[in-house]
């Protein structure tokens, strides 16, 4: 399965929740900042583009899997 394919739908934390493309767009204005605190430490959610296509993921930290990708889906 390729990276662009397991891309996140939904982005969120305890009582919100936001569609890919408006986190993608609150991000990119400036509106909200997001990160995943992982392993004691917390990485920066950023807008990347592949492929054309905007998607979300965190800044390289040099764990794999993908901070985000290892997140189970906002209910």
């Amino acid at each position: 399965m390729s990276e662009i394919s397991r891309q996140a739908i939904n982005i969120g934390g305890a009582g919100w929740k936001h569609a890919e493309d408006d986190a993608i767009s609150y991000i990119e204005n400036g509106v909200y900042s997001c990160y995943v605190n992982r392993g004691g430490h917390s990485v920066d959610v950023i807008v990347a583009t592949r492929l054309g296509r905007k998607y979300l993921k965190t800044r390289a930290d040099g764990e794999r899997p993908d901070n985000l990708l290892a997140l189970p889906e906002c209910p």
